[in-house]
């Protein structure tokens, strides 16, 4: 693909030509024009990892590399779901999508407390996660999903009748911490 003069570079705001992610964009050629946060518009360029498939790396310590079906393997930030809202920025949350702790922008507007419904993965409140309403109980009868709290496993703060589930996963490197999220005992 061509790159331009003056290309923008990784975190920098950039815009694409022909269609989304088909690499005529204005990005160094390490990086690729595409949104960050699940839920955004904002477009910026995201760093390719390095290394191998066996073993990616990202240049920041801050950074996860993300393997996907469809599109090239990217360097995407990670955040600590158990510090929140620290962890990400303002009107964003720490959500998991593909067991990797990425920032996202918080969708929940007014809904989103504890045991509210919710349909996707930041639709819950910072510091909460949408999981299968069966696993966590306590939801409207029609709930698919519903909002729990992260946890963190050794030493579990869940409410009554749910214990902490320790999510697996997070790449490499993984997440900061352990983490887990609090789901119906037994």
């Amino acid at each position: 693909m061509p790159v331009t003069d003056a290309p923008d570079q990784p975190g920098e705001p950039c815009a694409y030509e022909e269609a989304f992610g088909s690499g005529f964009d204005s990005c160094s050629a390490d990086s690729i024009c595409t949104t960050v946060n699940v839920g955004s518009t904002d477009l910026v360029c995201v760093p390719f990892c390095t290394g191998s498939i066996e073993a990616p790396l990202c240049e920041s310590p801050f950074e996860e590399c993300w393997l996907t079906e469809s599109g090239p393997p990217l360097c995407l930030p990670f955040c600590d779901p158990l510090s929140q809202p620290a962890s990400c920025g303002p009107g964003q949350g720490c959500y998991i999508a593909g067991n990797l702790p990425t920032c996202a922008p918080d969708a929940s507007g007014d809904q989103g407390a504890l045991f509210e419904t919710c349909e996707f993965i930041n639709r819950c409140d910072p510091g909460l996660t949408c999981e299968a309403a069966d696993r966590v109980g306590f939801c409207e009868p029609e709930a698919t999903g519903c909002c729990t709290p992260f946890c963190d496993p050794s030493a579990p703060d869940c409410p009554v009748s749910m214990e902490c589930e320790m999510v697996e996963g997070g790449g490499s490197p993984p997440a900061p911490q352990p983490y887990g999220v609090c789901v119906l005992s037994g």
